[in-house]
């Protein structure tokens, strides 16, 4: 009797203790948290530890920008390491591309925009990583400089840099910038490489936490609280995902077809993406996607 009281004993402390390491493992986890209506509920890392990120593969390092049948789309380069630049421009929605701003030494571009056919720009640095704004008043046949970037949102040279070029000059962010996405003149939307999304209303003198999206590579943002992300999940190698609330929710969308997000933007109230060099455009809202 007294050996199979000892026996059960054992066999419950045993089961005490699988009990009390998955309680912490639960404890200790964080990550994206999938609610049951299948919306993410952002949560950051533990202060101090890093996730694991994925590795890239190009997002960030690409720009596109529509406007009407217009594409402006552009691999950055570097006026750091010498990678040269491309800026090339589409008339028919992105189906075809030619190059454009030839010949003009820019090392590197830090932004393109397209506010109309006739009004196209971007921001570009010489060798010296000086920046500069260069605008099209003829559908790219022709360009001219000016020189300095005030005015502009964009990224800074170097890459995942904590800081960021706002319309009065460069500002601090607080984290390794992995995608920045302008809303107007004084509200911006900011990813972080380790996931998470910030929003300054002030023209970059202060940022706040918005959410949290560990699959996200790209962002962009149609207003302060209508957001797209692109990014790898494990059974999407490109997952769009949206949110509503300026990035504290987000939810699945859609699963894009291709295996490296590049870069993503709105336009006309549509969003634009380079998915493995491809132009993939969704009017409603991420929901879906189809080539030009």
């Amino acid at each position: 009797m007294r050996g199979r009281l000892i026996v059960v004993l054992i066999v419950l402390l045993v089961v005490a203790d699988v009990v009390l390491i998955t309680l912490a493992v639960r404890r200790g986890h964080r990550g994206t948290v999938v609610a049951g209506d299948g919306a993410l509920v952002g949560t950051p890392t533990a202060t101090g530890s890093t996730p694991s990120r994925p590795s890239g593969q190009g997002a960030g390092q690409a720009l596109v920008a529509g406007a009407e049948s217009i594409v402006l789309r552009a691999t950055a380069g570097s006026c750091k390491t010498g990678e040269t630049p491309t800026i090339e421009l589409s008339t028919d929605s992105g189906a075809t591309f030619a190059p454009t701003a030839e010949g003009l030494g820019v090392a590197q571009v830090l932004r393109v925009v397209a506010d109309s056919a006739s009004d196209l720009w971007f921001v570009g640095t010489d060798d010296g990583c000086t920046p500069s704004i260069w605008r099209s008043d003829d559908g790219g046949s022709g360009w001219t400089q000016s020189p300095g970037s005030r005015g502009a949102w964009h990224r800074v040279p170097g890459s995942r840099s904590s800081r960021i070029h706002a319309p009065t000059g460069r500002v601090a962010v607080g984290c390794s910038v992995a995608s920045l996405s302008p809303v107007d003149g004084q509200t911006a939307r900011v990813l972080c490489a380790s996931g998470t999304v910030l929003g300054t209303a002030d023209g970059g003198s202060t940022w706040v936490t918005l959410g949290y999206l560990d699959a996200a590579q790209l962002m962009a943002y149609d207003s302060s609280a209508s957001g797209l992300a692109l990014g790898p999940t494990p059974s999407c190698d490109v997952e769009a995902f949206t949110t509503s609330d300026g990035g504290a929710v987000w939810t699945h969308a859609d699963c894009l077809e291709g295996t490296h997000a590049q870069a993503l933007a709105y336009y006309d109230g549509s969003a634009i993406a380079l998915v493995d060099d491809a132009v993939v455009i969704s009017g409603d809202g991420g929901q879906s996607w189809s080539a030009p």
